[in-house]
């Protein structure tokens, strides 16, 4: 056996005495404590920013797991929280929620090929989710208040069933239409009338 077996033994035995030792300590000590660690965190920022980022990527689960247990047994301090930061911060969070929201998007067009399929128009601003099963009513009333790129991206933007389409032939194409860029014949208001 080892002496840092033997030290973790003892400390397992006495863990009670051990841990009141230490917040003992900490009550006498805690100015030159925090003191001390904010001198280590200015010196080691870097080093801590590296650390952090890769602790958090290797623990995500644990780490949501932990969020999640804590908002669920704090529901209502929670959500206080969370209304006071948006009465303080409203225009933050709004530009905030709108810069994900097209983030989302974007990554979403990527996934299904970044242009509309039947006239090739690649602005962001035009392109839309087309459900090619025409059950997108059926999945927005699952996924209700805009939910549903979200729901496509945590399923890993399934291929089967969806496709992009500019506003223009999603409309057309809907209650099983033919979109008149496939359309034989142009139609121009001359040749109505």
């Amino acid at each position: 056996m080892t002496i840092k077996e033997i030290k973790h033994r003892e400390y397992l035995k006495n863990k009670k005495r051990y841990q009141e030792r230490g917040r003992l300590y900490y009550e006498l000590n805690k100015e030159k404590i925090k003191e001390r660690s904010r001198n280590y965190r200015k010196l080691n920022k870097s080093q801590l920013k590296i650390y952090f980022k890769v602790y958090n990527l290797l623990n995500r689960e644990k780490i949501s797991s932990i969020k999640k247990a804590y908002r669920e047994t704090h529901k209502e301090q929670f959500r206080k929280w969370q209304k006071s930061y948006w009465n303080k911060n409203k225009t933050k969070c709004k530009f905030s929620g709108d810069l994900s929201r097209l983030r989302l998007k974007q990554q979403l067009v990527r996934a299904y090929g970044g242009r509309c399929l039947c006239c090739g128009e690649n602005r962001l601003q035009f392109l839309t989710l087309e459900h090619v099963n025409h059950n997108g009513s059926v999945h927005r009333k699952l996924f209700p208040g805009g939910r549903v790129y979200y729901d496509l991206k945590r399923r890993g933007f399934p291929q089967e069933g969806y496709t992009i389409l500019c506003w223009n032939c999603n409309c057309a194409t809907k209650y099983g239409k033919v979109c008149p860029h496939k359309m034989s014949e142009e139609l121009t208001c001359e040749s109505v009338f």
